[in-house]
């Protein structure tokens, strides 16, 4: 037991997927609440043969290393040992604040090149990304009753998108590192400026669904007891598709987005 803030998470979201299609999905995290630290790794794969399978560690771990244009990650525990080298510059931004607390987000790979090995012989080897957000705000404190996010890669494009919903309202989409306006953000399609750019998501593949206290939660040890209901029975349901970028007066490109819709209430 360590004492500390009140609230405190730290999260890594890291992620590959290779030009056929397998995935991996990799958190690296610590909560520090009530005066309790829990750490928390979880890795996610899909192959087309293996289907989805998920390993978690509840063991103290450091986090990932930011050197110079990359970041590696060694967790012994779930056998990782991976490299992500920037194609792309970071973002930065604050997405909420108050007196309560805020949230910081830092995409600090909007796209990458990957190379992944994991667990029993996994290899995943392909475009990545990479971000990290830092919350002192407890989450069933946030004005939010539904949340969109996602990342779309291509040889020559990325998307990354937030959208919230509820009594804060906020969309956020950057591409290629520029902050767009004027968005539309839904589960199967993505429009920028009207219609001048549209990312079509088609061909998903459902990587985990369900209630978080199913999910993403299960495996902390009495979690229910200091997380209220709110969180423990919102529902997630995160993608693999393949998405479709047009431009208009340039040609299409075409690759893999991983996106998700969180519902709290």
């Amino acid at each position: 037991m360590n004492k500390g803030t009140d609230f405190q998470l730290s999260k890594w979201y890291l992620d590959c997927v290779a030009d056929n299609g397998d995935t991996f999905i990799g958190y690296s995290a610590m909560l520090r609440m009530s005066g309790v630290t829990f750490h928390f790794t979880s890795i996610l794969s899909h192959f087309e043969k293996a289907g989805t399978l998920t390993e978690v560690s509840l063991r103290k771990s450091s986090f990932p290393q930011v050197k110079d244009e990359a970041i590696h990650w060694s967790f012994p525990p779930l056998k990782i040992k991976a490299t992500w080298c920037a194609l792309a510059q970071p973002i930065h931004q604050q997405l909420y604040e108050t007196s309560e607390g805020s949230i910081q987000w830092s995409c600090l790979q909007p796209s990458s090149d990957a190379d992944v090995y994991f667990g029993k012989g996994g290899h995943v080897r392909g475009k990545g990304y990479v971000e990290k957000i830092e919350m002192s705000i407890k989450p069933w404190q946030l004005p939010i009753d539904e949340l969109r996010w996602g990342r779309f890669l291509s040889n020559s494009d990325a998307v990354v998108w937030i959208d919230w919903i509820g009594e804060v309202k906020q969309s956020l989409l950057f591409h290629n590192g520029v902050r767009m306006n004027n968005c539309s953000i839904t589960d199967n399609e993505i429009k920028i400026n009207g219609n001048e750019i549209v990312l079509a998501l088609t061909e998903k593949s459902i990587l985990r669904e369900g209630r978080l206290v199913s999910t993403m939660l299960s495996r902390i040890p009495g979690i229910d007891k200091i997380v209220p209901p709110k969180i423990l029975q919102t529902h997630e349901c995160k993608w693999r598709s393949r998405g479709v970028l047009k431009k208009k007066d340039f040609p299409s490109t075409s690759g893999w987005a991983i996106h998700e819709v969180v519902r709290f209430s």
